[in-house]
């Protein structure tokens, strides 16, 4: 599973029209998404940033007015996030009106008929996700809901919308939302809901429904009231967009045809200064891998700058695989590198048992000190991540299986 973060209302008193309110104002979204960006910066799971749900009311595209032309807005919001994360989709939904050269009108968040004229322009290429919302009668009547060819009229109007931005291979699109209770072949909304799945499918879009819960009030959820029976109904007419996966098999480590070991390692910093008198953070080796692996084929390594000639001593403070499970070693490099000249390694003895598919070790605190306890530098260290306060893959931490190195990047 990928996650992408929604700004989907700026407090919890309602949406908003614009990306900014009096009590919320521009520059602390922008902050907002800039302190995401790097909190999540080496975090492979998070995979972008919806800048704002449902622009409408007064903004515009394409008008060039600072306070409301949101595509204007939604570039400063994507380079400020791009300088701190440039591996980010950002993903811009439309608007409901104020288009730029046209009188065109549609759902909140939809309207995307400025792109043509009036692209967002990033300063990373390629990373640009435009994202419209669509709902049926369910949500609110529209006038295509009563035209007389409906629902053959609706591709047409989805074309126009929204549609020809993939059709043209301007960029990538993804349906953000779309829902509704009827999923059936007979009333407004269920016909509306399979075109649109329909259209969905035809053109390869990516999309996302909403939604999982059943206490959206308008559309319902997969989950029906009782908040545990899955909707069936709903989920056939998904299953004709969903797409096949199919994963390679996986046996027991050491069998034949065995699959790849995969692990991550989790970091926390727990001491952020720059001079310090030892090194102290926390670790998890989470699983990527489809079976159980025994931890004594593992090997972590913690890279850093020794800061002078006395020895290191590095200790393991608390684990959840038993402090007396882990052995730990200092090793100089024969030849340093910038912002390493040793790296702290951690290994596992059979006692520790072994890292269950998709599964932790745990916690493991550690801490590096030197024996006549002088302070270190830390900000010369590779494997220091001081914004990463909370647990985050850090890949300056390397992760090895059977002496091969399976994550990170060794300086």
């Amino acid at each position: 599973m990928q996650i992408f973060l929604d700004r989907h209302r700026p407090d919890s008193g309602g949406q908003s029209t614009l990306w900014y309110t009096a009590a919320y104002p521009e520059s602390r979204w922008l902050s907002d998404w800039v302190m995401l960006a790097n909190r999540y910066a080496n975090n492979p799971t998070v995979i972008g940033a919806d800048l704002h749900n449902e622009p409408h009311g007064t903004a515009s595209w394409g008008t060039g007015d600072l306070s409301t032309d949101w595509r204007l807005a939604a570039q400063r919001a994507g380079n400020a996030i791009l300088a701190v994360n440039p591996h980010w989709l950002i993903i811009v939904e439309g608007i409901e009106q104020n288009v730029q050269g046209n009188t065109s009108k549609y759902w909140w968040g939809g309207n995307l008929t400025g792109v043509r004229n009036y692209p967002v322009t990033l300063t990373v290429p390629n990373q640009v996700v435009y994202s419209p919302h669509d709902y049926g009668p369910g949500v609110a009547e529209q006038p295509w809901f009563s035209d007389p060819a409906f629902p053959a009229n609706l591709p047409a109007i989805w074309d126009q919308t929204w549609g020809y931005i993939s059709k043209e291979n301007i960029a990538p699109l993804i349906m953000g939302e779309f829902g509704g209770r009827s999923v059936d072949t007979l009333s407004v909304e269920g016909k509306w809901q399979n075109a649109l799945v329909d259209y969905i499918g035809t053109n390869d879009l990516y999309w996302t429904y909403w939604t999982l819960n059943p206490n959206s009030g308008d559309t319902g959820g997969l989950l029906q009231d009782d908040w545990a029976t899955w909707n069936r109904p709903k989920q056939l007419m998904l299953n004709r967009i969903m797409k096949t996966v199919t994963f390679p098999p996986i046996e027991q480590p050491g069998g034949p045809g065995t699959g790849p070991v995969t692990a991550t390692p989790l970091y926390r910093s727990d001491e952020t200064g720059n001079n310090v008198g030892s090194i102290r953070a926390s670790l998890q080796l989470k699983s990527t891998s489809t079976v159980p692996v025994p931890l004594s084929q593992f090997t972590i390594r913690y890279w850093f700058t020794q800061d002078g000639s006395s020895a290191h001593t590095m200790e393991i403070d608390y684990a959840v695989v038993g402090k007396n499970n882990i052995q730990t070693t200092i090793v100089p490099l024969a030849v340093p590198v910038p912002d390493a000249d040793a790296y702290a390694e951690i290994s596992f003895k059979d006692g520790a048992g072994s890292l269950a598919a998709s599964g932790s070790t745990g916690e493991i605190q550690f801490r590096i000190h030197k024996d006549n306890y002088a302070n270190y530098s830390q900000a010369n260290d590779y494997s220091f991540r001081p914004q990463l306060t909370s647990f985050t893959a850090n890949d300056r931490i390397t992760v090895y299986h059977n002496g091969t190195l399976i994550y990170g990047v060794e300086p």
